[in-house]
């Protein structure tokens, strides 16, 4: 994953430029009336446990995306809210936000099926994750919709979901 995700989460000195920047970037929309629809990307590498060391850079420690994703508990699900509050409070306020975007995508990563290298979430996961993820941003924000941000399922996906759901 990239190092400059991980160290806006892990440097509060990095985490305030970034939000400089996009408070910047909604200044600009504003003076030419654009609207955004801010992708939060929750599912991502982002706010995984992570821990830096050095010759290598961020690796993670004791979690992936699918503890992200599948359970609440998780340290990392703690990183999200963390990062998903302060980003939501901050601008809530902008004219420019339409509505605020889960993630990009994040039903591609979903049910295809485990290997040797990865192991993903179900379809079902993610579905409680962007229940969660939406109350998280409903307590900050109540006005703006909320968006998934879903593409069409791949074929391969849906007959692993149909066969998982069918207890296959």
């Amino acid at each position: 994953w990239d190092d400059t995700q991980l160290d806006i989460l892990h440097s509060a000195a990095k985490r305030e430029a970034y939000l400089n920047g996009i408070s910047l970037l909604m200044d600009l929309c504003d003076r030419y009336e654009i609207r955004l629809v801010p992708c939060l990307g929750l599912n991502t590498q982002m706010f995984v446990n992570a821990k830096y060391v050095d010759g290598y850079g961020w690796v993670s420690d004791t979690e992936n995306t699918v503890d992200l994703v599948a359970d609440a508990d998780s340290v990392s699900r703690t990183n999200m809210y963390n990062f998903l509050d302060e980003f939501i409070k901050r601008f809530r306020e902008r004219n420019t936000v339409l509505f605020w975007e889960l993630t990009n995508d994040g039903n591609l990563e979903a049910d295809n099926g485990a290997s040797n290298e990865k192991v993903t979430y179900s379809l079902l996961q993610l579905g409680n994750f962007y229940a969660d993820c939406a109350a998280r941003i409903r307590s900050n924000d109540s006005t703006r919709l909320i968006g998934g941000g879903d593409g069409l399922l791949r074929t391969a996906q849906w007959h692993l979901f149909t066969s998982t759901m069918n207890g296959a």
